[in-house]
């Protein structure tokens, strides 16, 4: 009797060993994606600022998983949090007790100590989900552009102090278009005109994309032969870091309201940087001309889109006097406040997105990408949370 009593006891063990451990991943999960959200793009000011918030979120996936015969708690108090190896690197330890109720027939008066332990990593991701067809030349970046940076991504020609080296104009040797561009595997169709384009400004592409690996610290030409021989062609297969040109106007059909829908959404989306002169490059690496034009995806930027401005054919511009942001929108695009305020009265021809770096977590987790946190050569803002063990 009392073997089976020790086996029932065992038996119970063993699940609340799991309930543990399930507790534990989830301390560390939840935790991380605290870290993630901040507004930052270094692993130090990420842990010093979003510290307290991870640890209450942490406590709170424990309190959540814990079971009526083992309650578990973290130990320590708390997660530990470090910055190593460029990433951000959660710990959770959980102990817990498991009853002992049959044991003591056979002479064990000591309940079950339980420990589970799991690590969970914040990494800079250079994958994104629901791209935005729209090419930003790295030379529109400010420098030093953190989360919360107001800025202006132009139509080539448009910008201030533009050159043929930085965004090539659509009638000049460069692309052949106004830095929209075709979502993977959409070039050969040009993706079934502006409808499609209106459905991807407001949803994004279907499929993901990724940066050009091996980009590393190659600097000049030497970054500019490597993305090229990266991209003969616009990708057809994953990893997608080639993408097609879109020629056209940027402005056409209900285009103009799609971004207006998307600026009411107050959504931060994905964007992808090719690299310019000033830049990285010593010249565009775009290829090409008109749809056989191809953008090599040197950086994926997290970016909230705020106001625009089509001063090229259909003139037309959001928001307006008679058309201003809503007040929730209007609060989060702050940090762009005089930027959005100025386009209301902008009459030039010059065509251009109001933008605000930010942060955002993407769904899609790959394995590490090799991009430190605040490596200002491939962190654009993208954050992807996974478990390491």
């Amino acid at each position: 009797m009392g073997m089976c009593g020790l086996v029932a006891d065992f038996g119970l063990a063993y699940a609340n060993k799991r309930a543990t451990q399930t507790a534990a991943d989830a301390a560390a999960l939840g935790a991380a994606g605290v870290f993630a959200q901040q507004p930052y793009r270094t692993c130090a000011d990420m842990l010093s600022h979003g510290n307290t918030a991870a640890q209450a979120e942490a406590r709170s996936k424990v309190d959540a998983n814990d079971t009526t015969s083992a309650a578990g708690a973290l130990s320590g108090g708390g997660v530990t949090a470090t910055c190593s190896g460029g990433d951000l690197v959660v710990t959770a330890s959980v102990t817990a007790s498991s009853p002992n109720f049959f044991g003591k027939a056979l002479g064990r008066t000591a309940d079950y100590d339980l420990e589970r332990s799991a690590t969970a990593a914040v990494e800079a991701a250079t994958t994104g989900p629901r791209m935005r067809p729209m090419a930003l030349c790295s030379s529109d970046i400010p420098a030093g552009t953190v989360p919360g940076t107001p800025f202006k991504l132009y139509a080539p020609g448009d910008g201030p102090g533009w050159s043929s080296s930085s965004c090539p104009l659509p009638d000049n040797t460069g692309a052949g278009n106004w830095w929209t561009l075709d979502c993977p595997n959409e070039n050969s169709t040009d993706g079934s005109g502006t409808s499609a384009l209106a459905d991807q400004i407001r949803s994004g592409c279907s499929l993901p994309i990724s940066i050009v690996s091996g980009q590393g610290t190659l600097t000049g030409t030497a970054l500019n032969d490597h993305l090229a021989a990266a991209c003969p062609n616009p990708s057809t297969s994953e990893p997608f870091s080639c993408l097609g040109g879109d020629p056209g106007q940027p402005d056409p059909g209900n285009v103009p309201q799609a971004w207006k829908d998307l600026i009411n959404s107050a959504s931060t989306v994905p964007i992808p940087v090719y690299c310019t002169n000033p830049g990285l490059c010593a010249y565009s690496s775009i290829a090409g001309t008109g749809t056989n034009a191809i953008f090599p995806v040197h950086k994926i930027m997290g970016v909230q889109v705020c106001a625009f401005h089509f001063g090229k054919q259909n003139k037309s511009k959001y928001p307006t006097p008679s058309q201003p942001l809503p007040s929730s929108v209007a609060s989060s695009c702050a940090p762009a406040a005089s930027m959005v305020t100025a386009v209301k009265s902008d009459n030039s021809d010059k065509t251009y997105l109001v933008l605000i770096a930010r942060v955002v977590q993407v769904s899609i987790v790959t394995a590490d990408s090799g991009c430190a946190l605040g490596d200002d050569r491939c962190d654009g803002g993208l954050r992807q949370v996974r478990l390491t063990q």
